[in-house]
């Protein structure tokens, strides 16, 4: 949800009987927004005016609205300046709120890479000043990882050097010291958890939210913790399916009897999730340590999590690199998963609306040579490898430079209803040049 009051209202000037209103929005999705919503009609009304003239200045990000004959008499007899008038205006449109996304308009999310280490005791100070700078930016929504041990090992040795803050506690903490932005793990490793404690910690966060939790999901893939926490990794594709679909049955309301891995006997939870059904769940696929060496198509083993994610995904959101084998997925095979993912949605009885596209990629804007030394000491905390693997795994240059490759990455996908960008450092100055990647994403959209 976008509300008006995310825009800064022009000061209104007095030119006689007239007013003009001038709302400049924080940035192009905004503007996008409003542009469709704020009608010359929905602000006459909003205003109890009998007529107001809209005209758009896309150059200024800015909407400007003349409303004739106000300060002329009447009601409006003693305000000859208007700056009342003015007040009252501004606060009849901040009551307003847009709560449908017009269609056609990607979200564009952010999430601070938030590596962390024994010693790291600031940590989360400085993704909480991270989230709130996000959200002061626009940005439509907010996600944090999910890691359990202090490193993750692989075949060739570490896939990641540290670890993140546990997700539901620091998300529990977003959602205090935020009011519009979505937020949410991605991705939780369902596998993990009891689904009954489950439900009922995301149920409680999403209240603590407002309704805001987007719950991203994945199998897991470190095989450290299967073993830390007891849990053979060969069930985990079993466990998942079983603990999504009793979390979402006690999210109804309902009294809930299972058998399987969890034995449930007429239980049920409250508080139940602010949206009915609880939040959407994104589906991940592939790991940092899977190869994404595939020439035209992903290989049959792993067509049923492409499966999966088509009969029960609200959204799809595959990761794209891979840290132990230093590359990326090839736009062909990208774009041939998520056609089987529609197909099998198709195959369950499933719209292409019911589904969304979500693109997901840690990438760090440069801006000279002083960020690339930046950015090279941050690799270094938890990415093992040269300059040249982290810049053939990642996505690092100027703006115009990660947009190209953003769109030029998913030329073969039919429409990318989200993008969700990591950092390579907490700088929050990462937020700002973020904004200019998203300008250029949809200027080329």
């Amino acid at each position: 949800m976008l509300r008006v009051g995310d825009i800064a209202c022009g000061r209104a000037g007095d030119k006689g009987a007239t007013l003009d209103l001038t709302i400049v929005a924080v940035d192009r999705l905004a503007y996008e927004l409003l542009a469709r919503e704020l009608t010359s009609s929905v602000v006459a009304g909003k205003l109890q005016v009998p007529g107001v003239s809209r005209y758009e200045l896309p150059v200024l990000g800015a909407l400007k609205f003349v409303v004739p004959g106000v300060l002329g008499g009447g009601t409006y007899a003693s305000l000859r300046a208007g700056m009342h008038w003015q007040k009252a205006a501004v606060n009849a449109l901040l009551d307003m709120e847009l709560m449908a996304r017009p269609g056609g308009l990607p979200r564009f999310c952010v999430r601070p890479p938030g590596w962390t280490h024994a010693s790291a005791s600031d940590a989360f100070a400085r993704m909480r000043d991270w989230a709130a700078r996000a959200e002061e930016l626009g940005f439509d929504a907010l996600f944090v990882g999910d890691r359990l041990l202090a490193q993750a090992p692989g075949p060739r040795g570490p896939i990641y050097g540290a670890t993140m803050l546990e997700c539901t506690t620091v998300l529990a903490a977003f959602a205090g010291v935020t009011e519009r932005i979505e937020l949410g793990p991605l991705v939780m490793v369902l596998p993990y958890r009891h689904p009954v404690q489950l439900a009922k910690t995301l149920a409680t966060l999403d209240v603590i939210a407002g309704g805001r939790l987007i719950l991203g999901a994945g199998l897991g893939w470190n095989e450290a913790e299967f073993h830390a926490l007891g849990i053979a990794r060969s069930e985990r594709a079993a466990r998942y399916e079983q603990a999504l679909s009793l979390v979402r049955r006690l999210w109804t309301g309902e009294s809930v009897t299972a058998s399987g891995f969890w034995e449930l006997s007429s239980v049920r939870v409250d508080p139940l999730p602010v949206r009915p059904g609880g939040p959407p769940v994104w589906m991940a696929a592939f790991s940092p340590g899977s190869p994404l060496d595939w020439v035209d198509q992903v290989p049959a083993r792993l067509h049923r999590s492409l499966d999966r994610a088509g009969r029960l995904a609200d959204g799809w959101v595959p990761l794209i690199y891979s840290a132990s084998a230093k590359r990326r997925i090839s736009s062909r095979v990208l774009a041939r998963a998520w056609e089987h993912v529609l197909a099998s949605a198709a195959a369950a009885g499933r719209a292409r609306s019911e589904i969304d596209f979500v693109y997901s990629d840690w990438c760090y804007v440069l801006d000279g040579s002083a960020s690339e030394e930046r950015c090279r000491k941050a690799l270094a905390e938890f990415f093992p490898g040269s300059w040249e693997e982290a810049k053939r795994t990642y996505t690092i240059g100027k703006p115009e430079q990660i947009a190209e490759q953003i769109v030029e990455h998913t030329g073969g996908i039919d429409c990318v209803d989200a993008y969700v960008l990591t950092p390579l450092t907490a700088e929050i100055a990462q937020l700002e040049g973020l904004q200019q990647v998203v300008a250029e994403i949809q200027r080329r959209r």
